[in-house]
């Protein structure tokens, strides 16, 4: 070995080593020792020594292991050493010096000294070409720790070693010793082919050992138990497969034991029960068709309630009418009725909570009591006519131990077009010709059921009909429709919902026709919704 080419390197691996055994201590000192073992040394370890010392006078104060901190810095910028000598190499040694100056200004700030140490070397030398190249690359050479592993090249070059160097603290020295490259190559081909072999024969004896332990243990029970099952598939439930081990397969064989019992005792009793099905479907069948006789009996009752108080000519001199009631279940709880009494006529429409049988009987004695007080009285009072009708109505609820109330308006006709209305229904959308526009009368007064006496019920609302004004009376089944194709709790009501705008829009569009077509015209609309109640309005036209 060229033992001379090898001792700035060596000495670099001293300085590391010295600087790695300085141990903590205060960070002014650290720089004052630091700078007496850069001291010194080839003119090429001039870039390492300005950046190592440019970094511990940037130190903070109280850094607590500076000599750490340091040999960290020199692993960090072992990187940038390799990048710069790498790109040096790459560089053509004709006209060197011309080629490097490019090198060096785009090499990384942190190689700024190493970069003025070359330029001042190949300013004082006065030579380019290879020899400046050569002693360029020796400001880059690598600055290792005594730990790492070196190769050399003989000089020769031809043998080739690998070495490891020693740093001796008492004598401050680095010593390097190594052994051929060849040699280690064939130690460790020949470790190598021992331990193949070695793994070869382990693996054919695992696989081979493996391969017997799992015909035993595994693959002939796994066989018998799917012959089980085939022989089970087929119809032989009396198979019984031994049990050879009590493990998991062994468990799996118990259970298909106890399996093949139990679907023989369900086979026996499916053969029992088969026999008696045909029997028991044909009570099961008078059954069910005595409760649906009871049911549609109760429907029927329901629907001929209904159909007995809707009126079947409606008329009021002076004006054209058209009503519509369609329930959205079979039995209906909407109502409306046009009354006809000595001196005045009568428009009444409800709606009453909850469905079924109890709420058509409820329909019926609404229906009963306000006829039967007009009957009497027929220039009563609107709010006077609901406030009877409630004495009767809230009692008879109480009977029917039924949780109902009725919402309901009734409107007093009078010849001149005045009409008075009381309680609390749907607002009532009034089209007002001579404008071409839908005002909305708000409804007050009381509901039905809710309480035996009223205190204070509120007065009549007055309005009136004038030529070819139209008087549009409804339940909530219309306007609380749903666009068909929506999804519940997706639905956004100002888009989606019907709505009295709607109603308001389609009334105030097809105002010059009968009130039968605009009737038609509003249920042509609703063809696209999703009804969920019953649909019940009532369109009054004064001529």
């Amino acid at each position: 070995m060229d033992f001379a080419a090898l001792h700035g390197e060596l000495c670099n691996t001293s300085r590391i080593e010295r600087i790695r055994n300085m141990g903590k201590m205060p960070v002014a000192k650290f720089r004052a020792e630091i700078g007496n073992i850069l001291e010194g040394g080839a003119v090429h370890f001039n870039g390492y020594r300005d950046t190592i010392l440019a970094h511990a006078e940037l130190m903070r104060d109280d850094t607590e292991d500076p000599a750490a901190e340091t040999i960290a810095f020199m692993k960090a910028i072992r990187k940038k050493t390799a990048a710069m000598s790498a790109c040096l190499s790459r560089l053509p040694e004709r006209q060197f010096a011309a080629s490097m100056e490019s090198c060096l200004a785009g090499s990384d700030p942190a190689m700024e000294h190493f970069a003025v140490a070359i330029r001042s070397l190949a300013a004082s030398a006065n030579i380019d070409g290879a020899a400046l190249k050569r002693e360029a690359l020796k400001f880059v050479a690598p600055m290792l720790p005594a730990e790492q592993r070196r190769y050399r090249t003989g000089v020769d070059g031809m043998t080739h070693y690998i070495a490891f160097a020693r740093f001796d603290p008492d004598r401050q020295a680095a010593h390097e010793a190594g052994f051929s490259h060849v040699d280690y190559r064939e130690y460790h081909h020949r470790t190598a082919r021992k331990f193949i072999i070695m793994f070869i024969i382990i693996l054919m004896a695992t696989f081979i050992g493996f391969r017997i332990f799992f015909l035993g243990a595994y693959i002939r029970p796994l066989r018998r138990l799917l012959n089980g099952i085939t022989q089970v598939r087929e119809g032989n439930y009396d198979v019984v497969i031994p049990i050879t081990m009590n493990d998991e397969l062994g468990f799996m064989t118990h259970n298909f034991n106890e399996m093949a019992g139990t679907l023989e005792m369900s086979r026996e009793a499916l053969s029992d029960y088969s026999e008696n099905l045909q029997k028991m479907v044909e009570e099961r069948t008078i059954e069910l068709e005595k409760a649906r006789d009871t049911v549609w009996g109760e429907m029927e009752l329901a629907r001929k309630m209904r159909t007995i108080l809707i009126p079947e000519r409606p008329r009021i001199e002076g004006y054209e009418i058209a009503g519509h009631m369609a329930p959205a279940e079979m039995v209906g709880v909407d109502y409306y009725d046009i009354i006809n009494t000595a001196g005045m006529d009568w428009v009444v429409i409800g709606d009453i909570s909850g469905h079924g049988v109890p709420a058509g009987i409820i329909m019926m004695m609404v229906q009963t009591a306000i006829h039967t007080v007009l009957a009497g009285d027929p220039r009563i009072r609107p709010s006077d006519l609901l406030e009877r009708v409630n004495t009767v109505i809230a009692d008879n609820i109480q009977k029917l131990k039924e949780d109902k109330y009725m919402t309901i308006t009734v409107i007093a006709c009078l010849g001149s077009g005045s009409l008075y209305a009381s309680g609390l229904h749907q607002d009532i959308l009034v089209y007002r010709s001579a404008r071409d526009a839908v005002e909305t009368v708000k409804t007050c007064g009381i509901i039905l059921g809710l309480k035996d006496v009223i205190e204070h019920v509120p007065g009549d609302r007055e309005f009136a009909l004038k030529k070819n004004d139209i008087m549009l009376l409804h339940a909530d089944g219309i306007t609380e429709s749903w666009r068909k194709g929506t999804r519940r709790n997706h639905r956004n009501p100002r888009t989606d919902m019907f709505g009295q705008d709607r109603l308001a829009d389609i009334l105030c569009r097809v105002s010059t026709k009968t009130p039968g077509e605009i009737r038609d015209a509003i249920l042509e609309e609703l063809a696209g919704y999703e009804l969920i109640d019953d649909v019940t309005m009532v369109i009054i036209k004064r001529k």
